[in-house]
């Protein structure tokens, strides 16, 4: 497909205007793709759609920053890489990162820009995105395939399975009270078409499954979902890293329906004492090191602490500094998509502007004045617990809030202190995660030039003086004469002649 032209033309903007947009994206760059993670693994889809996705986004933000200038050129490329992963991820799923992409970075504008500047700037994003949803729509390599919908009612397993295993290569599924001599509690069957059925017990497929789970083979994988009932997955091949990692959720999204009301229950004496603390430490370290990857781990987290703590509830949101914007990202006892549809400026958060400047838990016995009105009359808050999570000195970048399910209380500080370890164990795998994936720059090189001072850069190395750059660019000779100092200082060179050698022996010029 040749691009010709544009079905939504761009905002005229002026050079200077559009110079700094492009700057301000680009210097985001990491902390777009960190956010981006972070909404990733808040979406219900498969671990490689989400690579795909996490690749597809450092694409299109790296080619923004090469090509968003030349918008024929940007949307030719971005339609190159959908052709290449059009039959691994959905446009449902395209669509939602184009929409996180152009939130995060309108945010950045505004809070990097001046009014006038910022909304114009935002203009221009998000005609260009609106070409590129046009583009997406059009694409006619999208697998269509029709969903079924489930006329009668199923066993809770059965449905579970279609929503979240559908096309896995298992054979049964069943749960098992293990305490009972392997009774059998509820089981489903695979269709050859990769869906589920309940197992009939007309036909005794439930006996011969009850035989069937006292025997663990190498194709058997088993579970814990609660106190003596297991979760047991028969698979049609050996099983490998991603068979694991989707049994592994399964019984996770088991275990929560399970405990939904659940409180751990600490040892005898106080809860808080030493060896309740390190006992509690070292099942958390265990439960962090099976986690596969980001979304286990925050989930884990979420779970652990309010388990171990004694919460009733509790709420991960996470705050990007880019933005100055906290984002929903997980919930215990809560529903989930109520605080996955949370996104707020951190000025109108006053309470947790407060906590964002600590490293240490904050207790706010009444939360009525420092939370907006509508949330705490939506989830019933009264006295409420903000753990910030530090990923980097100085600055929390993720909060737990934790409750007693809206009743008033006042936390122990040994369960604060309990807490605030094992938050500070959870931040660094966490930390790891998310520095794991860095995004390229688009020039791929470490010493970071804005593509004007790249160019401004070529000019100088083709002989022209600060006039001939200033009539070639339209500048003022000014603006030039300011990006040329910027240049120096970023390469570390004294003079022009000096800049230029150094830029030619990193390649950043011809």
């Amino acid at each position: 497909m040749i691009i010709r032209n544009l079905l939504f033309p761009l905002p005229l903007l002026s050079s200077r205007c559009l110079e700094q947009v492009f700057e301000i994206i680009d210097q985001g760059s990491t902390q777009s793709l960190a956010s981006w993670m972070v909404m990733l693994n808040t979406m219900n889809l498969r671990k490689a759609e989400k690579k795909i996705l996490e690749e597809l986004f450092t694409s299109f933000h790296r080619r923004f920053c090469a090509e968003g200038v030349d918008p024929i050129a940007f949307l030719s490329g971005f339609y190159s890489d959908l052709i290449i992963n059009g039959s691994t991820v959905s446009p449902t799923a395209v669509v939602a990162m184009l929409a996180h992409w152009e939130d995060t970075v309108c945010r950045t504008l505004r809070h990097a820009l001046g009014p006038g500047n910022a909304e114009q700037g935002c203009a221009w994003i998000r005609s260009l995105i609106l070409n590129v949803h046009a583009l997406v729509l059009q694409m006619p390599l999208w697998p269509c395939k029709e969903e079924k919908t489930e006329t009668e009612w199923k066993p809770p397993l059965t449905r579970l399975l279609n929503r979240v295993a559908r096309g896995e290569a298992w054979q049964w599924a069943a749960l098992v009270d293990r305490s009972a001599s392997c009774r059998l509690l509820d089981a489903a069957m695979a269709t050859p078409e990769g869906e589920w059925q309940e197992a009939d017990m007309a036909f005794g497929q439930a006996m011969d499954l009850e035989e069937r789970v006292r025997t663990v083979d190498r194709h058997t994988l088993c579970r814990s979902v609660a106190p003596g009932v297991d979760l047991v997955v028969k698979t049609a091949g050996l099983p490998g890293e991603e068979t694991g990692f989707r049994v592994n959720q399964v019984a996770q999204w088991l275990s929560l329906c399970f405990d939904l009301s659940a409180r751990i229950t600490g040892p005898s004496g106080e809860a808080g004492d030493l060896f309740h603390l390190y006992d509690a430490v070292l099942n958390f370290d265990e439960a962090l090191l099976q986690s596969r990857d980001l979304e286990e781990i925050l989930s884990s987290t979420v779970d652990q602490v309010c388990r171990i703590g004694r919460f009733r509830r509790g709420a991960l949101f996470w705050y990007t500094p880019l933005t100055r914007t906290v984002v929903g990202a997980h919930a215990f006892n809560l529903q989930r998509e109520d605080i996955l549809r949370i996104r707020e400026y951190e000025e109108n958060l006053s309470g947790l502007q407060e906590v964002m400047r600590s490293t240490t838990p904050v207790f706010y016995e009444n939360v009525a004045r420092r939370l907006p009105d509508h949330y705490v009359q939506t989830f019933h808050l009264t006295s409420l617990l903000f753990c910030p999570m530090v990923f980097e000195p100085r600055r929390p970048a993720a909060v737990l809030l934790l409750d007693q399910g809206g009743t008033p209380f006042q936390p122990e500080d040994r369960t604060v202190r309990l807490v605030h370890t094992l938050l500070c164990r959870a931040s660094k795998p966490i930390a790891t995660h998310l520095s794991g994936s860095p995004l390229p720059t688009s020039r791929q090189t470490p010493t970071v030039l804005t593509r004007r001072e790249h160019q401004i850069l070529q000019l100088i190395a083709d002989g022209l003086d600060t006039r001939d750059i200033s009539a070639r660019l339209h500048l003022s000779e000014y603006t030039v004469s300011e990006y040329v100092g910027t240049i120096l200082r970023k390469l570390g060179a004294s003079n022009r002649a000096q800049a230029v050698a150094v830029a030619l022996r990193r390649h950043l010029i011809q």
